[in-house]
């Protein structure tokens, strides 16, 4: 006997679990004082002053590791799930693949240990959302001087390459 799935019922009830999700995420994250909110690629090209960068080919990636976006900054928290300008109708038909015919790759910056999402932020909220590790993912490589880690936001990343230029200039000096 072939059991059908009703993956309406699926998507609308992964859709609303995804915000609720990201609402408990919220206020755990206010309370370790950790960001919420997305890194903005550009702030963060910006202040890092990344140009040099290498092609790394398809690659798997860990979800806890990707804490941007290249252009969408505003329509997911930290962990990537939906907030409400995200169109449920949208993350439904990613979802509706996911449990389907699969997702394809992804496309990321990479800078340091951390990536920032440049196509796919709705994969990336649904396989979070489904508690997917790693997703596959196009890889550009900028050259970062300076490490990141996951719970880096722009004021800690501009602390430690001042610290960093700090650190190199008095050891030029010495």
């Amino acid at each position: 006997m072939v059991q059908l799935i009703d993956h309406s019922s699926i998507n609308r009830a992964g859709f609303g679990q995804a915000q609720m999700k990201g609402f408990l995420a919220g206020w755990l994250n206010l309370l370790r004082r950790r960001p919420n909110d997305l890194l903005s690629f550009r702030d963060v090209q910006h202040v890092m002053r990344l140009f040099n960068r290498i092609d790394r080919g398809l690659q798997y990636i860990d979800l806890d590791l990707i804490v941007g976006s290249v252009g969408r900054t505003h329509d997911f928290s930290r962990g990537f799930y939906p907030r409400d300008s995200v169109s449920e109708a949208r993350w439904e038909s990613v979802n509706r693949l996911f449990y389907s015919a699969g997702l394809p790759p992804i496309e990321v910056y990479k800078v340091s240990d951390v990536y920032f999402v440049v196509d796919g932020h709705h994969r990336v909220s649904v396989c979070r959302s489904n508690e997917t590790e790693f997703i596959e993912a196009y890889v550009t490589e900028f050259h970062s001087p300076i490490s990141i880690n996951n719970y880096d936001d722009l004021n800690s990343i501009s602390n430690k390459l001042r610290q960093s230029r700090k650190s190199s200039t008095h050891l030029v000096l010495t």
